[in-house]
């Protein structure tokens, strides 16, 4: 008679308890995993705009070989200001995602 009139948290408390730290504990891992992931995305992200950069300076510097030295300074100011254009992108970009995450 005893085990009819005990109450269903006493009966069934070790399995809630189990039950509930397996949830919080699923919970963290998939912040976790979230977490990891962004971190990858940012990188990926770094690394692209890293290597766009190298080929434009790669670019940049194959077209000033053929040049002769009367065209090397318009040469030269063609390509610093594609390089302007590409940090100025970059950065936009840049503050454009922090504006993002920072909301």
């Amino acid at each position: 008679m005893s085990h009819l009139d005990a109450s269903l948290w006493a009966v069934y408390r070790w399995y809630l308890i189990v039950g509930g730290g397996f949830i919080l504990t699923q919970a963290c891992l998939i912040a976790v995993l979230l977490r990891q992931r962004t971190g990858r995305r940012r990188a990926a992200q770094s690394l692209s705009e890293r290597l766009r950069f190298e080929r434009l300076l790669s670019e940049l510097s194959a077209r000033l070989v053929p040049v002769s030295l009367d065209a090397v300074d318009v040469e030269v100011e063609r390509g610093l200001r594609r390089v302007v254009e590409f940090l100025g992108r970059v950065i936009r970009t840049r503050a454009r995602g922090h504006a993002c995450r920072s909301r």
